[in-house]
């Protein structure tokens, strides 16, 4: 149980964190794309 749990957060740390992350501050990069 424990590798799975680590297994699963390490490629979450890697491509998919840096994704979200880059979504995230385009996001916050652009209020206006919002509309708000």
């Amino acid at each position: 149980m424990w590798k799975n749990t680590k297994a699963t957060r390490e490629p979450y740390a890697g491509p998919d964190r840096e994704s979200l992350r880059s979504e995230r501050a385009e996001r916050c990069s652009y209020p206006p794309l919002h509309g708000k």
